[in-house]
């Protein structure tokens, strides 16, 4: 298998791009999106809620679990009934992993408070008794740490909090064969009914497969009790194509359901990978995802040869595709305003039994009537013949998509 660099093509994207002004660097800086997004029986509150005031009402008022990776000690937590207990968020973040600060009932529940310098960046996450996973532990990273989740000790799933506001997921270890892992970006409490933002298809894929999630908090299921980790961090990282692996797009501030964002998230103003692959033997490709995206001017465009797809509305995607090479790009703006997201998974496997939904047919670019397919047939990974140019099928697939991508952007 080749992955070929895009020469023109690539330049010709970059140009569409440069524009509307618009960059593909990461931007750590934070954006400001919404305030506070609410489930059934949790909240996550971040920077915005602190935004020009001193106080933010928490609730709690039945009690509830308390989680932040903030360590800012001039954040307190206060009683609504006038009395102040010591704590502050430094506490809560230095608390050893599995631990949580435990607010009790409170007949006016409590608020937050901020003691130092105006609009402190924070996230908080508070979960209610009645929440389901209600046991789950919680661990913290930020963007110069790297930690190992196991999910031992009878876990079946862990949820991650990041300052930075993006949670990096990599090294993939343990038997995966008859339990694959999803990722969700929320807490524990509402995975039964937010969709996930990664579903692994097939155990060997699960193990190549690196990818972030731009928000600030993010929960892995590993279904089962046994021996597996995922290494987290917190830094913000565009996922990239390859064989026998899974690539994860998500729009920053993306949740999974309902139309909420969260606002601790980097300041990812647009998103576009592109790859070419090509093996003799054949490919699969498969993409999934769902996307929640109501103007036009915020499409989605998305192309897999001369597939090429644009994106808007509120739905999902569910697509399989078999040919001997591909070439894959996806390309999203943001605009200022927009309360748009989605989540996009491109699985690329060098045998279509990797893929349990494939469906076995092929597929060519309309584009060349003359031209035909070859027929996948499961091989071993390495035994592929690799070629040196890329297909003029290709070559079209990508100009043609830039070509759109440009006008979009006048």
């Amino acid at each position: 298998i080749v992955v070929y660099g895009l020469n023109v093509n690539l330049y010709l994207y970059s140009a569409a791009k440069m524009l509307s002004g618009i960059s593909l660097v990461l931007l750590l800086s934070l954006s400001t999106l919404d305030a506070r997004v609410t489930f059934e029986h949790a909240q996550v509150m971040d920077s915005v809620d602190l935004r020009g005031t001193n106080k933010a009402r928490l609730g709690c008022i039945s009690g509830c679990k308390v989680y932040s990776p903030t360590r800012n000690e001039k954040i307190v937590i206060v009683d609504n009934l006038g009395m102040e207990p010591d704590l502050n968020l430094l506490m809560i973040a230095e608390m050893p992993f599995g631990d949580s600060l435990i607010l009790p009932p409170s007949q006016l529940g409590y608020s937050l408070q901020n003691k130092g310098v105006p609009d402190p960046s924070f996230v908080l996450y508070t979960v209610e008794e009645e929440s389901e996973n209600y046991f789950t532990p919680v661990a913290y990273v930020d963007a110069s740490s790297n930690v190992t989740l196991v999910n031992g000790g009878g876990f079946r799933m862990i949820t991650v909090m990041s300052q930075s506001g993006s949670i990096h997921f990599s090294d993939f270890k343990g038997d995966f064969v008859d339990a694959l892992p999803s990722v969700y970006a929320t807490g524990f409490d509402s995975i039964a009914t937010a969709s996930p933002v990664y579903t692994a298809r097939s155990a060997s894929l699960a193990l190549a497969s690196a990818f972030s999630v731009y928000s600030p908090i993010a929960t892995i299921s590993y279904k089962r009790n046994s021996d597996k980790s995922v290494i987290v961090s917190g830094v913000a990282t565009q996922s990239s194509m390859g064989q026998d692996s899974s690539a994860v797009y998500v729009s920053p501030g993306y949740v999974g359901f309902g139309d909420s964002l969260y606002s601790l998230v980097p300041s990812i103003t647009s998103i576009g990978p592109m790859v070419v692959v090509s093996r003799a033997e054949g490919l699969s490709v498969a993409v999934n995802g769902n996307y929640a995206i109501s103007y036009q001017s915020d499409s989605l465009d998305l192309m897999v040869n001369m597939d090429i797809m644009t994106l808007t509305g509120k739905n999902s995607i569910s697509k399989t595709y078999s040919d001997t090479e591909f070439a894959i790009a996806l390309a999203w703006w943001k605009k200022e305003g927009s309360e748009d997201g989605f989540a996009i998974q491109v699985d690329i496997a060098t045998d279509p039994r990797l893929l349990p939904d494939h469906v076995t047919t092929t597929t060519t670019a309309k584009a060349d009537t003359s031209s035909s397919t070859v027929p996948i047939a499961p091989t071993t990974p390495g035994n592929a013949d690799v070629t040196t140019s890329v297909g003029v099928n290709q070559q079209l697939s990508l100009t043609t998509f830039a070509v759109i991508s440009m006008f979009r952007l006048l």
